[in-house]
């Protein structure tokens, strides 16, 4: 299992034994992000709505730690809660020819599963210190053409987590990350780091 609680203390890098797999979510992880949330659903009354999360892992390789993580968090929502994850593959590259032609089916689909959603969690994967390139391309199609931005980022609940086996997981890919949300509009969820 892995431990996330909305702990806002980090956890020593060397807590851990040398080759283990680290885990950093900002924020605390994500009952942390659907606490937050829930502020967001409840109506004059006081009823809570259903909270429905899309959860996108940034790696394509069937064995991916992020994928592993955004699966052991689908596990771990409380009830009233659900967490959907969707695939990137099959957006292809951003070319703005083919976006002149009209939006790929896969992007569209994706698109409107994020509008729909009321919250967005990213597994993400940290290549070579930043961002993973298939993911942010999927982000560069989904904020396309710039007429949707709002629809599908604008005050979105975002939350970044990620999984590697290196010393510092993917917190220089998480806040990589940070500029590209705030462009879009969304509303990044940034509580303390769980690592």
């Amino acid at each position: 299992a892995i431990p996330l609680s909305c702990s806002s203390r980090a956890k020593s890098p060397d807590a851990a034994p040398a080759g283990a797999l680290r885990v950093h979510p900002v924020g605390g992880g994500p009952r942390c992000f659907v606490a937050r949330l829930r502020g967001t659903t409840q109506n004059t009354k006081g009823r809570v709505f259903m909270i429905k999360l899309i959860g996108i892992s940034g790696s394509l390789r069937r064995g991916s730690f992020n994928t592993s993580l955004l699966r052991a968090a689908t596990g771990l929502m409380p009830a009233g809660v659900e967490l959907t994850t969707a695939t990137i593959r099959g957006i292809p590259l951003y070319d703005g020819d083919v976006e002149a032609e009209g939006v790929p089916a896969p992007v569209a689909a994706l698109k409107d599963a994020i509008a729909a959603a009321d919250g967005l969690l990213l597994a993400t994967p940290e290549y070579n210190n930043s961002v993973p390139g298939v993911l942010k391309n999927t982000i560069d199609w989904l904020s396309r053409p710039a007429s949707d931005i709002a629809r599908v980022f604008g005050g979105k609940p975002v939350a970044l987590m990620g999984a590697s086996p290196g010393a510092f997981g993917t917190v220089i890919s998480q806040n990589a990350w940070l500029p590209v949300f705030r462009t879009l509009g969304a509303q990044l969820w940034s509580g303390g780091r769980l690592v």
